[in-house]
């Protein structure tokens, strides 16, 4: 099943530099949409919307969280 949501990625200095929004599309076939985001050498936090296959995400999520980013989903809004 496809989902879509949206993520904010609080990243630590130690992950700053890591290409996790490569990683994202290329390994797990994620279509990344950046929405904000704010990024120094130190700390960093991304707004996202990911997209693509369930079991993808569910294993993205595993891999961002086994590198040490903070993810937290945001609930939609009203519509």
């Amino acid at each position: 099943m496809e989902i879509s949501k949206v993520l904010r990625l609080d990243y630590p200095a130690a992950v700053v530099n890591r290409p996790v929004v490569n990683y994202l599309i290329r390994d797990f076939g994620l279509a990344v949409n950046i929405l904000q985001a704010e990024v120094s050498s130190e700390v960093g936090w991304l707004l996202v919307e990911v997209r693509g296959p369930e079991e993808n995400y569910a294993r993205a999520l595993e891999y961002m969280r086994g590198e040490g980013l903070k993810v937290t989903e945001v609930p939609p809004g009203p519509s």
